[in-house]
């Protein structure tokens, strides 16, 4: 169960993209892509508009056995981590992502993590290695 704080955060995060998905709506009379907003940082951003690009079905923020996954391939099963240096590099964060690692693999996903550094100066290479991924899935 999750701490009641991280519940509130979550619900203030709803309200906030909501807010600005309607925001947009009327700015640009056009629907918002609710899988965007609910990107939580630049590099999670840069890589969902890349994989969207690419032509890939992406969902952010996917809810898998309790961990909010930052990008998912649904149909191929692949959990993406984008791992920004200000949130992903402390002792207690490392051994918290090796333990979601662990649990999301159990429950049957492939996860892939890039830091943003891979993300911000080569992308190209980023999308190569989820296509690998997503063509060993296929075969």
């Amino acid at each position: 169960m999750a701490p009641f704080w991280l519940k509130v955060k979550r619900e203030f995060q709803f309200w906030k993209r909501l807010f600005t998905f309607f925001a947009q709506w009327k700015r640009t009379s056009k629907l918002p892509d609710w899988q965007r907003l609910k990107t939580e940082s630049y590099i999670e951003a840069r890589l969902y508009d890349a994989l969207k690009q690419a032509g890939y079905n992406v969902h952010a923020q996917y809810q898998i056995a309790g961990y909010a996954v930052d990008l998912v391939l649904k149909k191929e099963r692949i959990a993406i981590e984008c791992d920004g240096a200000n949130y992903h590099s402390s002792p207690d964060q490392k051994r918290n992502d090796r333990k979601k690692t662990r649990v999301l693999r159990k429950y049957g996903w492939k996860v892939l993590r890039f830091t943003g550094r891979q993300i911000n100066q080569n992308i190209n290479g980023v999308l190569e290695k989820i296509a690998k991924e997503v063509l060993a899935q296929k075969a």
